[in-house]
């Protein structure tokens, strides 16, 4: 039985998330809100954002992995100042208007964020709390660079509900969960983003610390991977509000093999989007949305490629946040 319990927990940080051994879910909405996958986001803007998110993975499934998250991230400091220019001040060169009234930024900018996920999947529960800092730079006239790190605390837990033993009396078992099935350490992120008003290039590492997971005393320890994510995006301006952003998600961990998005979404001035991601030899999202003032709404369905699609109904992600 105790071998039983450890190739089990084994196989769920290893298999439990999605077909590529993957030890962190799979979004889809970070078009929208692109802080969860890099703390380099933080303040990218002038707005304020708040999020809350949810993920139902292979519905169908019993017990299938769930997530929901709330993030919270803005720019630290005030806003850069408007700048108006004055209609009843006459000068000999015209041209000078710009130079004049140009409103004063700081070339140093900061953005902090914040993010609790939890996350859930068979017997196991994940639950962390982040901070986020990250700091932006000019490059050049049109380009700016930032980076961004997140520290935070995560939780581990075993839980025997909705359990069933093939002995129910089972004294291994019964020793099992009898011990202390939590596990809590630090964890830390970092990230980098060269961006401009149509161009994203950016990377990611989660689970930097490689923290060790021990559930079953004198038992080998299950170890996080370092999680290495690579983005990008292009916006193509087309006729009248419309734009379309083009784009890919690459995720690598260490002897899995690489799982990639590639995206495309057509958006009329942020009011309304919808597009696709087609995650290569896994699945393809459809996903959808619409911003009412301050008000946005997200959802998105996973139709499996592989041979989970005959197991399972799919997949559905709502986003629900607020922009001010």
């Amino acid at each position: 039985m105790r071998k039983i319990l450890i190739i089990w927990i084994f196989g769920v940080f290893t298999t439990g998330f999605n077909s590529f051994g993957q030890q962190l879910m799979l979004l889809n909405h970070y078009d929208a809100d692109p802080f969860i996958i890099n703390p380099a986001f933080a303040g990218i803007d002038d707005h304020f954002y708040l999020n809350l998110n949810y993920r139902k993975q292979w519905t169908g499934f019993t017990n299938s992995p769930s997530v929901y998250y709330v993030n919270a991230n803005s720019l630290l400091g005030d806003k850069p100042a408007k700048s108006y220019e004055p209609m009843s001040i006459r000068i000999s060169d015209p041209s000078k208007y710009q130079s004049l009234f140009k409103s004063k930024t700081k070339k140093f900018r900061h953005g902090l964020g914040a993010t609790i996920q939890s996350e859930n999947y068979g017997q196991i529960r994940r639950f962390s709390s982040n901070l986020s800092y990250a700091f932006h730079l000019p490059v050049g006239k049109k380009y700016k660079f930032s980076a961004g790190v997140t520290a935070g605390l995560v939780t581990y837990n075993f839980s025997s509900e909705n359990l069933t033993l093939i002995e129910p009396n089972d004294k291994t078992f019964n020793d099992f969960v009898g011990q202390n099935l939590s596990s809590n350490f630090m964890n830390f992120n970092g990230g980098l983003l060269f961006y401009s008003d149509k161009l994203q290039i950016g990377y990611s590492a989660r689970q930097i610390l490689r923290n060790q997971i021990w559930f079953v005393s004198n038992s080998s320890a299950i170890e996080l991977q370092l999680h290495h994510y690579v983005h990008s995006q292009y916006s193509f301006s087309l006729k009248g509000p419309f734009v379309l952003k083009a784009g890919f998600l690459l995720r690598y961990t260490d002897d899995v093999p690489l799982s990639l998005d590639l995206s495309a979404i057509l958006a009329n001035r942020e009011k309304y989007w919808g597009g696709f991601i087609y995650r290569i030899n896994s699945a393809m999202v459809f996903l959808a949305g619409m911003k009412y003032r301050n008000t946005r709404i997200g959802y998105s369905f996973d139709v499996n490629t592989n041979a989970l699609v005959h197991y399972n109904s799919g997949s559905h992600e709502i986003l629900i946040g607020l922009v001010f």
